[in-house]
């Protein structure tokens, strides 16, 4: 039979733990997707989503004015939904200095 000492025990226990919570985690984000998309929202909180922003939300952004805010209109009506954020590169008057600037303020879901 097997003996541990009190340290043993008490590393196993914690590593029993760990397991543990890590299979509950795991199980909870796969039988809930929602817990998936509280994570992702969390992550994106207070960054404006390029496809669902009207020009208020746009010219919300430092660099965006009404002239820009209605071109980034008019490309994702044209071209349909932005894909990713750098799809905002394709914007006439978005050059790499002002995407640099506005690249963590706005996300794509």
């Amino acid at each position: 039979m097997l003996y541990f000492s009190p340290q043993e025990r008490q590393v196993i226990l914690f590593l029993a733990v760990v397991v543990l919570i890590g299979t509950g985690i795991n199980f909870a984000v796969k039988r809930f997707p929602a817990a998936e998309a509280v994570s992702c929202s969390a992550r994106n909180l207070g960054k404006i989503e390029l496809n669902e922003a009207d020009k208020d939300a746009l010219m919300s952004i430092p660099g965006i004015g009404e002239k820009l805010a209605f071109r980034i209109l008019s490309y994702r009506a044209q071209e349909g939904k932005f894909m990713e954020v750098e799809d905002l590169k394709k914007v006439k008057g978005i050059g790499a200095g002002k995407f640099a600037r506005i690249r963590d303020m706005v996300y794509v879901k």
